[in-house]
């Protein structure tokens, strides 16, 4: 082991600092799409500054003016990923390692035996990096299949372990749904249904889960879609009280990705209203009847379910009771 470097297991270090995790993408469906159409080369140029996992080692005399929690090394990528490769063609990333400290510092890069990765960089295990000044190694991926990988190419200082993870992503179902759904004004306690075609873009087989929230509702909640398949998806909008409304559907890909649509509805009253307000009860004799007509009018363009229902006891003297036992006194008889 180069003087300098902590062996592992000779000193006690402090617990690992994971990347700090931040808020979930919410990726919409066509974004899904044009992500996972990029290549490796893509990806990397777009590759979003990440703060780098850090491990710092145990207490040490070099000089540094970095922060006790801050990282020495700068990784660029700090996260490499792979992406539409074919199997046995050799990809390549470089992995620029910067140091952002004012003083020299020794780096060693290692990568786990791997039949599928390898590194490839300077002849020396490791090597002094002066301040401002940066270290290139490359990351050779070699595919047996075009499936997910895993790996993580390890760097380490006189005072932390600096990890870069490398991630290969294979073949994926894609669907394709609209990114937003808008029901627009729509009659309150009536159920609104769009029905939109859900096709599989991708190049693998779809399983999939759709979710949201009341008073939105989709059917069918799960599925399967081979390559180039096709399925209806209804999404219903049933609000109960009149307002705006706003969720958000989810389609989880059983691959771990979930996108999302947003869902927005208006719920309203609608010309549904009766001819009258009152019904007065003409004059009749003991045994005979009489009768009054009442009309409903359906000005919308939705069609109105009802039902009429009473309204308290139909018996008079089994109300007049009633309120006559509420208002005695507790105790009596």
């Amino acid at each position: 082991m180069a003087s300098g470097f902590q062996g592992r297991g000779a000193e006690p270090r402090t617990r690992l600092l994971f990347r700090e995790r931040e808020k979930p993408l919410t990726l919409t469906p066509s974004a899904f799409q044009e992500e996972m159409s990029l290549t490796t080369k893509q990806r990397l140029a777009r590759a979003k500054k990440l703060p780098p996992i850090v491990q710092p080692l145990a207490c040490h005399d070099k000089v540094s003016a970095a922060e006790p929690k801050q990282s020495v090394l700068q990784p660029c990528p700090a996260e490499v990923v792979f992406q539409k490769y074919r199997p046995g063609e050799v990809c390549e990333v470089p992995v620029i390692l910067r140091n952002m400290d004012k003083v020299s510092h020794l780096v060693k890069v290692t990568l786990e035996s791997s039949p599928y990765f390898q590194l490839v960089g300077p002849n020396d295990a490791y090597g002094k990096v002066p301040p401002g000044l940066s270290r290139t190694v490359r990351i050779l991926f070699t595919p047996g299949q075009n499936k997910d990988y895993f790996h993580r190419l390890v760097c380490v200082t006189e005072r932390e372990e600096l990890i870069v993870p490398i991630r290969a992503i294979g073949a994926r179902a894609i669907l394709q749904f609209p990114d937003q759904l808008d029901f627009s004004q729509c009659a309150v306690k009536y159920i609104t249904q769009k029905t939109v075609l859900l096709r599989n873009a991708g190049h693998q087989e779809a399983h999939f889960q759709l979710s949201t929230q009341s008073p939105f509702s989709v059917t069918p909640a799960t599925g399967t879609l081979g390559i180039g398949d096709s399925v209806q998806v209804t999404v219903g909008f049933l609000p109960m009280w009149t307002g705006d409304y706003s969720a958000s559907l989810v389609m989880h890909y059983d691959t771990g990705e979930d996108t999302h649509t947003s869902l927005h509805g208006r719920a309203v009253d609608v010309d549904i209203t009766l001819d009258r307000n009152t019904v007065a009860a003409a004059k009749t004799y003991i045994t005979l009847s009489h009768r009054a007509t009442v009309l409903i009018h359906n000005r919308s363009d939705v069609t109105a379910c009802f039902q009429w229902k009473a309204l308290g006891p139909q018996d008079p003297e089994k109300h007049l009771k009633l309120r006559w036992v509420c208002k005695m006194p507790k105790g009596s008889n």
